[in-house]
């Protein structure tokens, strides 16, 4: 049985929640649930982001102890997922860098529908790094902060699809990933709204994929490369950190 973690870089469980987990099933899977002790409440922002690093790193160090067979980075924003892939040997997986990965040998051109505007310079600087420039066509604002989404669930919905609306039409996106994890579970209403406007483009909801992907590299006995990411040592103490292994 391959054991998936989710790694939740905030402290609420807000956004995520163990029954969630449900809706990732795949067979010889199973999955845990992992938050950060200290850091955001939510991540909108790179000031957001920075605050949950200390504590994604201790989780992955954690996932790894516990035997944990793959961990997925619950967040749009990938935050950590080098400095995890340097603290440990098992697949570390980001959401959005899979989403990426994968619309973009779908379509030529994809938008994003996030939160918040402040969420925009993050895209852009993941999309820069992700080599996706050429497809990337911008991203567009629902404006409900992540911790409202689940108690705005009909109205979230509207406005995703009416934002994935106008990158189609007016910004030339050929398919649309959903910009914030917390947005599960949206996509066929998206896929339909777009479609019943003959739209007929992929949008992706970023963490059932990432599952897919981290289920794909345990079977096949498959990791992020050394030279790309290495091994950190951690032969030097972090003063205010008690890491753990």
């Amino acid at each position: 049985m391959i054991h998936i973690r989710i790694l939740v870089p905030v402290t609420t469980n807000a956004i995520r929640q163990e029954s969630d987990l449900a809706h990732l099933d795949q067979p010889g899977v199973r999955y845990s649930i992992a938050f950060i002790d200290t850091g955001p409440t939510s991540i909108e922002s790179r000031f957001d982001e920075v605050f949950a690093l200390p504590g994604m790193v201790a989780l992955a160090l954690e996932a790894e102890a516990d035997g944990v067979d793959a961990v997925v980075i619950d967040c749009m924003g990938d935050p950590g997922l080098a400095a995890l892939r340097e603290a440990v040997s098992l697949p570390v997986i980001g959401v959005a860098q899979t989403a990426m990965a994968t619309i973009s040998s779908l379509a030529h051109s994809f938008g994003i529908v996030s939160v918040a505007a402040s969420t925009g310079p993050i895209f852009r600087d993941l999309v820069a790094i992700y080599g996706m420039e050429r497809h990337y066509v911008g991203a567009r604002a629902i404006d409900i902060p992540v911790v409202d989404l689940k108690s705005h669930n009909d109205d979230v919905k509207e406005a995703l699809a009416e934002n994935a609306i106008t990158l189609v039409r007016d910004h030339g996106a050929e398919a649309v990933i959903l910009g914030c994890t917390g947005f599960f579970g949206c996509a066929a209403y998206i896929r339909e709204r777009l479609g019943a406007l003959d739209y007929r483009v992929p949008v992706i909801d970023p963490l059932p994929f990432a599952t897919l992907m981290a289920a794909a590299l345990v079977r096949h006995g498959i990791s992020h490369s050394r030279i790309s990411y290495p091994a950190n040592p951690r032969i030097k103490p972090v003063k205010g950190y008690a890491l753990p292994g």
